[in-house]
């Protein structure tokens, strides 16, 4: 399975360095800030030119939520200053390159709690005092880097913001990948708005079409064809989107299963619940507790029986793809 997103730059991945564009206000770009960003540093932040009186250490960063905005010394040291914005961003960038295990959810814990303050100080600026590009790139990257956290709560909160807010303000550049991605949490959370969502997305995106094809599959409980665009997606940020739900794709096919079937083989319903065949008994015991398994005998699996059998049409569910 390939590891590349549909269409989206992955900063974090790659050893290229991103710099913000040109500044509407100040008029000067990123890359004149590069005096200022040494004020970056393994350690931390250093004293700058600015007469600060103290060093002040990247996780010692207050949220801006919970700064005296009336102070203007405060401000001068927070992430309401844009300076430190990008010199955050820069060591973020460092921080997530230099992760060892890109697949252990808790090794981006650190870069999650930055780039949650860092949102917080692009907001409460005014988008980085009007560098929308720099603001919106910050948001993207922040929703991959939840979703390598298996952080749902702060993957919606941002994906909420950058679709909602900063993709709706004039001259920016609206990027499907992340609309797609915006729908497809939706559907898991919220159907009406993302089925409301999705109706909005061209046929022409190959994420967009694969959103609608999850939309399809929730919508009609069409748990193999679920698992396979899971097993065949071709971008990890979208199966790890789908990973919360596949538990409960997962509970609901074994529902059908063992009120439809007294027993059934083992390979057929593993590819049911999207499972490699030696996997499939002890998955079985963890999603229904008491076990809903009676015995096993010549690799056919069969179920304790239940007090009625499900109508045909709800075998239909469980017909291959």
């Amino acid at each position: 399975m390939q590891n590349t997103p549909y269409s989206v730059l992955r900063f974090f991945m790659s050893n290229k360095k991103t710099y913000a564009p040109n500044q509407t206000n100040q008029q000067r770009s990123y890359a004149s800030h590069k005096k200022s960003l040494s004020l970056v540093t393994d350690h931390g932040l250093k004293k700058s030119t600015r007469c600060w009186d103290t060093t002040v250490r990247l996780e010692d960063l207050p949220l801006v939520s919970r700064i005296h905005l009336d102070s203007k010394e405060a401000k001068e040291k927070s992430l309401l200053n844009v300076e430190i914005q990008y010199g955050v961003w820069e060591r973020l960038q460092e921080m997530a390159f230099n992760i060892v295990n890109k697949k252990d959810p808790k090794s981006w814990s650190s870069v999650v709690n930055l780039l949650r303050k860092l949102r917080e100080g692009i907001y409460g600026s005014q988008w980085s005092e009007g560098n929308i590009e720099f603001s919106a790139r910050v948001f993207e990257q922040s929703v991959l880097c939840n979703l390598q956290a298996h952080n749902h709560e702060e993957l919606f909160k941002c994906l909420r913001v950058l679709v909602e807010e900063i993709y709706r303000i004039p001259g920016n550049h609206i990027k499907s990948y992340y609309h797609a991605m915006y729908a497809v949490l939706l559907i898991l959370h919220d159907r009406g708005e993302g089925m409301r969502r999705i109706a909005l997305l061209s046929n022409d995106k190959p994420e967009n079409q694969f959103c609608k094809d999850i939309a399809r599959c929730i919508n009609t409980q069409n748990c193999p064809k679920f698992f396979h665009l899971y097993n065949t997606c071709p971008d990890i940020y979208f199966q790890l989107i789908l990973l919360e739900h596949r538990t409960m794709m997962r509970q609901e096919a074994l529902h059908i299963l063992k009120t439809a079937y007294y027993s059934a083989p083992d390979v057929w319903i593993s590819r049911c619940l999207g499972l490699k065949p030696q996997d499939t008994v002890s998955t079985l015991q963890q999603l229904i507790q008491p076990s809903c398994i009676d015995r096993i005998e010549d690799n056919v699996i069969y179920f304790v029986r239940t007090t009625r059998k499900a109508p045909a049409s709800t075998r239909k569910k469980l017909v291959g793809l």
